[in-house]
């Protein structure tokens, strides 16, 4: 990432209440045009991004 990307996520961080490292990779995704699949509830909601709950159950 360069020092632009850098800085959109950190208003990302900002203005979606996001960890540092979640803007990030969020952000990354976001420069690539893909889509983000996680279990992170903390990304749930952001454009791009598909949420799955994890089903709680231990291997």
């Amino acid at each position: 990432m360069n020092v632009s990307q850098l800085v959109q996520a950190a208003h990302a961080a900002s203005t979606y209440k996001l960890a540092m490292a979640d803007a990030i990779i969020w952000q990354c995704a976001q420069v690539h045009k893909a889509r983000l699949y996680t279990q992170d509830v903390d990304l749930k909601g952001l454009p791009d991004v598909v949420y799955q709950a994890k089903s709680g159950k231990s291997p």
